[in-house]
């Protein structure tokens, strides 16, 4: 699939990990829905897609962020004691 280092496009020392890295994190902390984003601005869109139904069918809560897109997050409940 997509890897992290080729030595046509090299990526080690720019501080970012791949889909896959992302979704084993969001594994290990439980979290409900991952949102892939700084995307390398080499893939297409069809590149994107493809990615997303990856991601999507090892983890069912990502997603890959779109131009224009928009999220909202609830305000938590805080509760007093």
């Amino acid at each position: 699939m997509y890897q992290y280092w080729s030595p046509t496009n090299p990526k080690i020392g720019w501080g970012h990990s791949t889909w896959q890295e992302a979704i084993k994190v969001a594994e290990s902390a439980g979290v409900k829905t991952l949102v892939l984003f700084h995307h390398d601005p080499t893939h297409s869109d069809d590149q994107l897609d493809e990615i997303a139904r990856h991601a999507q069918a090892r983890f069912s809560g990502a997603l890959v962020a779109r131009e224009g897109m928009e999220l909202h997050i609830p305000s938590p409940v805080l509760v007093s004691v």
